[in-house]
């Protein structure tokens, strides 16, 4: 019998099978990835464990349905990489790069759910269960990170302690990273390794890694080329091509030629954009327009102004702290997320904010409306974002109101469409004048907003001078992917392009990228930034029907006497027309909340009024169902009776 040189990887086991069955020729992986489920060390998650398959050479490891047939190519010499995110959506970025049985990691990102996911899911994370195998997840020699965007940084909080590997990453980076560490109270020591902004480069594994500076919507922002003996792969990350970019350096062509020189067989590129003509713009022209917007609207609204933008964006919170200053006006900042980042920002030299109110409360007391600037969170109307409250009625101190006018300086990501629409017709309901990006109701175009990623004429300029042998498109929905690669195609003349979906395995090789086959690849989430994480396939935590709203009734009865003293304890009933919604999620919340509204309203004697504590109550469940269990936007009924008697009667029977 004859075996190959690669017999070294198996387990005397399979030697002895091996044998038994007189097969010639036996291969596997070095880092077999299948197999059966074992419970995880960290999690109720099940986690695969290694089991060695036998096969015909040059054949990779069959097991639960995973074949890939690589012809001449051997698994250990050659490269490959997989999403587990940011293919096909936007958001939940997470490319996996594999080389000599070694594992390098691009980014850890989360998703936000659109208006298809059922209510209780808040966040959308990678499916690593394909890593937690322990032959794979002692191979991985780091994570490398692009940038501090929370599709891109998002997952480490929920995720990282399951692989426990290195963290690459920029100083600004590495801050925001800790505070969202620091925000869910994580017990873990995360290894991180600081990356000097510039063309730093460093020996990760079998990768020569170069963070290489590149303009984006953020700072420190950097693509990422991975240098191995099989050749380049340039991941460009987010990015734009901006000649004159707020912070950093821009594009260096000349350098880009160079790197086209190292045999670049791929480039791993952002599609987001892929669709537009011409180019995104520069950060420069939207400082001018903002300042001459902020002027035109402080002479024709005598009530305050709000802005909403990425809290990540620190030269649009620069920009507009400079507008405010201009107009005589002050600037309040309003949304936990933009004070971190803006705090976050200062403490890296990028934004000077002394002038800023961190006190919302303190500026609406001090200041008349028209002296005001509110920059505010809420520009994808996140149901927990301030300018949602704002809009709402919820928020404890800021009410739109007549006069007000609200500027939206963002794009919509793909999929909140809708639910922009809604804020928008909410604010523009109650008085308030709002202003987009583009032609407006009056018939003006403004400039509020640059995108951040590539149209076009920019992915031209890049791919002409770096001159790969293909195109792997990513970061986008297939729409977007399908454009990116026909783009490349027809006006580039880059015939060798893929768009894979999250769990393709992509072959980079000479001749360029191909997919081979799949991994495994559902979908994590959870429920609160608190809650467990679960896997499961992404139907499962979809709604039933696509054009179905969840009917949630909620009656909640509060006995009273003639004094307003409180003779029971307030009941609560909920019913739903989905199952989606737990029982004991519910009981936990909802009636610890009300029982703590009632009592906190009766002790201020000014409250003892049946209206105003009907009115707070259904106030708080709005808010309760929009924040707890992400039910924005659906239809509520809501009724409290509020009984007034001088006697007890007898209580009715609780949830009847």
């Amino acid at each position: 019998m004859q075996l190959t040189t690669r017999m070294r990887w198996f387990s005397p086991t399979l030697t002895a099978c091996a044998r038994r069955c007189k097969w010639s020729h036996v291969t596997a992986s070095p880092t077999p990835l299948l197999a059966k489920s074992v419970k995880c060390k960290y999690s109720t998650d099940t986690a695969p464990v290694a089991k060695p398959t036998i096969q015909k050479p040059n054949t990779l490891p069959v097991s639960d349905g995973w074949k890939i047939d690589v012809g001449s190519h051997p698994l250990p010499n050659e490269m490959y990489m997989f999403p587990l995110g940011g293919c096909g959506h936007i958001g939940k970025n997470m490319y996996v790069y594999y080389m000599d049985g070694k594992y390098l990691i691009v980014d850890f990102g989360t998703q936000f759910p659109g208006a298809d996911i059922r209510p209780g899911v808040m966040f959308l994370l990678p499916d690593i269960s394909i890593l937690q195998d322990p032959d794979v997840v002692n191979n991985i020699v780091g994570i490398v990170i692009t940038h501090g965007h929370e599709d891109h940084v998002g997952a480490i909080p929920f995720l990282w302690h399951r692989l426990q590997c290195p963290i690459y990453a920029t100083q600004l980076t590495k801050d925001y990273i800790e505070t969202r560490l620091q925000s869910r109270r994580y017990h873990y020591h995360v290894d991180f390794r600081v990356v000097r902004p510039g063309n730093m480069r460093q020996k990760i594994g079998p990768f020569d890694v170069e963070w290489y500076p590149i303009p984006h919507s953020i700072p420190e922002s950097n693509a990422v080329i991975l240098r191995t003996k099989k050749g380049t792969v340039f991941h460009t990350g987010d990015w734009r091509y901006d000649e004159d970019p707020v912070y950093g350096k821009p594009l260096d062509l000349e350098d880009i030629r160079r790197i086209s020189k190292e045999n670049v067989l791929a480039v791993v590129g952002d599609s987001t954009n892929a669709a537009r003509q011409q180019s995104s713009g520069s950060e420069r022209k939207i400082q001018h327009h903002l300042k001459e917007l902020f002027k035109q609207i402080h002479t024709e609204c005598n009530g305050k102004i709000y802005i909403t933008f990425f809290a990540s964006n620190l030269m649009r919170l620069e920009t507009v702290a400079e507008a405010t200053k201009s107009i005589g006006r002050v600037l309040a900042l309003e949304g936990a997320s933009l004070q971190t980042w803006a705090d976050i920002g200062e403490r890296n030299k990028y934004v000077q904010i002394s002038d800023v109110v961190k006190d919302t409360s303190f500026c609406v007391e001090a200041f008349p409306p028209n002296n005001i600037v509110i920059a505010c969170t809420g520009n994808q109307a996140e149901s927990t974002s301030s300018l949602m409250k704002i809009a709402g009625g919820n928020h404890p101190i800021l009410r739109p109101s007549k006069g007000d006018c609200v500027i939206f300086s963002s794009y919509a990501i793909p999929g909140n469409e809708a639910n922009i629409s809604r804020l928008r017709e909410s604010l523009e309901d109650q008085g308030c004048r709002v202003i987009v990006h583009g032609m407006n109701a009056d018939g003006v175009m403004y400039h509020t907003h640059v995108s951040g990623h590539p149209c076009q004429d920019e992915i031209k300029l890049l791919y002409e001078n770096l001159k790969p042998k293909g195109v792997v498109a990513v970061h986008g929905e297939t729409y977007h992917q399908v454009e990116h690669n026909e783009f490349a195609k027809t006006k580039l003349g880059i015939m060798q392009n893929v768009k894979p979906r999250d769990g393709n395995i992509v072959h980079i090789s000479t001749d360029g990228p191909r997919i081979v086959g799949k991994v495994p690849c559902e979908v994590m989430y959870t429920d609160t930034e608190s809650a467990p994480v679960h896997r499961g396939p992404i139907k499962d935590i979809k709604k039933k029907s696509s054009g179905a709203r969840v009917q949630l009734l909620i009656l909640v009865t509060v006995h009273l006497d003639k004094h307003f003293r409180l003779l029971y304890e307030p009941t609560i009933s909920m019913q739903a027309n989905t199952r989606s919604l737990s029982d004991s999620l519910l009981e936990k919340h909802a009636h610890s909340m009300v029982d703590e509204i009632v009592r906190r309203l009766l002790i201020l004697r000014r409250h003892r009024d049946r209206t105003h504590i009907r009115r707070n109550l259904i106030s708080s469940l709005v808010r309760f169902t929009s924040d707890e269990l992400r039910m924005h936007h659906t239809s509520i009924a809501t009724y409290v009776h509020v009984q007034t008697s001088s006697t007890p009667h007898k209580q009715t029977k609780k949830n009847a």
